[in-house]
């Protein structure tokens, strides 16, 4: 399942997409202009799909709606619709640098106006990108820093909302005993705190690009190396990753770990699990908005989360992801000590079915999953035997309906 829209977009834009990977938030070096906000005082309530644990939204681009991902993890904006990086004006390229350190080319246009709801933004500066299988999952955007930095968001998935107002009037509403102050990274992402582990503080990211719940840093995990190792269980024992993106592509090894009580705000989640990335920094994820509603002040730098009444425990990590590739599509990631794994699934085999329906065209394959997820698969080798499995869980709840 492709639950990591910060990684193709992120390895030209180095905004990272795809699989959980890694995310980079993007710094320009070369700081693109501020977009020119036009209306003043409006709160709108918008349509919300929670897409994959991705937040998405419709903005207004030309008279028509497109659909955009709301990315704390992004500097800027980024269009991946061919017809709206036509018309772009002012093209030119960026230096952009993410929190690795890794820096990329990328090309930028001018947009003359974006509307959010009423909100209307003129000279608003995007990313220009062409990235098929993102469109494939129903995202023909970012939005990102640039113009969220004067907004308060508020998300709410369960009614299926999302509050952008430029004004107090979100905050107003807010119970202020859950008012928690964040700071601003220079690539504009939010840094809150949490304890993944007792007696164990931690300034993470906030990154609604990625669809998982917390991805844990190597550089974090090294440094408190024998706090985690004595009280985190490795749930993995050490899963494969196929990254292919673009002129990068290669496979690593990652690991995954479980907490029993990961402490977040006002909150304590059972059972969390944690992918250990090749990152300076860790993250909370869009699955996060899974658990209660998040408003974001940026303006003031405050955000308010109030949990849902029935939180039990994070979204777990799915057995094996799906990534497009030359073959059409491909495991992604498989888990070791998982039930795909021990029914013969590996890294890079052939995709052919899915969910019990044939491949055939592997853009409406990536659309239905990022709708419904992954309960059955079955794949090829390149000697040709034939692997299949399936979410035995998720199955019985299907047969009950």
């Amino acid at each position: 399942m492709l639950k990591k829209i910060s990684v193709l977009i992120r390895s030209a834009l180095l905004l990272l997409l795809l699989s959980p990977v890694v995310p980079a938030t993007v710094a320009a070096q070369t700081e693109l202009p501020k977009p020119k906000k036009v209306t003043r005082h409006v709160t709108d309530t918008l349509l919300l799909t929670y897409n994959n644990h991705l937040p998405v939204i419709e903005v207004q681009i030309n008279g028509l709606g497109y659909q955009f991902l709301i990315d704390t993890g992004s500097s800027v904006c980024a269009s991946f619709a061919p017809d709206i990086n036509s018309v772009l004006t002012d093209i030119f390229t960026v230096t952009l640098t993410g929190e690795n350190g890794n820096t990329s080319r990328i090309t930028a246009g001018k947009l003359d106006r974006l509307k959010i709801g009423r909100h209307e933004f003129h000279n608003v500066y995007l990313s220009a990108q062409d990235f098929q299988s993102i469109r494939c999952q129903g995202i023909d955007g970012v939005i990102g820093y640039s113009v969220l930095r004067d907004l308060s968001v508020k998300f709410d998935v369960r009614k299926g909302i999302c509050i952008v107002s430029d004004d107090n009037t979100v905050v107003k509403a807010e119970n202020k005993s859950l008012k928690t102050s964040f700071e601003i990274t220079n690539g504009g992402m939010p840094v809150l705190r949490v304890s993944p582990m007792p007696r164990l503080d931690q300034s993470v990211g906030l990154d609604t690009g990625s669809g998982e719940f917390y991805l844990l840093s190597q550089r974090h995990y090294q440094a408190q190396k024998n706090i985690f190792g004595r009280a985190v269980r490795d749930v993995s024992d050490g899963g494969q990753a196929r990254l292919t993106l673009l002129s990068y592509d290669r496979q690593e090894l990652r690991r995954k770990f479980g907490f029993p009580n990961f402490k977040f705000g006002n909150i304590s989640v059972r059972d969390t699990e944690a992918q250990l990335i090749d990152d300076r920094n860790s993250y909370l994820g869009g699955a996060l908005l899974e658990l209660g509603t998040l408003t974001l002040d940026y303006r003031n730098r405050n955000y308010y989360f109030q949990p849902f009444e029935t939180i039990s425990s994070a979204p777990k990590m799915q057995d094996v992801t799906i990534v497009p590739s030359n073959k059409g599509l491909e495991a992604g990631i498989v888990w070791r000590m998982s039930a795909a794994y021990e029914k013969g699934i590996r890294v890079a085999q052939r995709v052919i079915a899915v969910n019990g329906e044939t491949v055939t065209d592997p853009c409406q394959t990536l659309f239905r999953i990022s709708q419904s997820g992954i309960w059955a698969l079955t794949t090829v080798d390149d000697e040709g035997n034939r692997y299949e499995w399936e979410d035995e869980t998720l199955m019985r709840q299907l047969r009950r309906q």
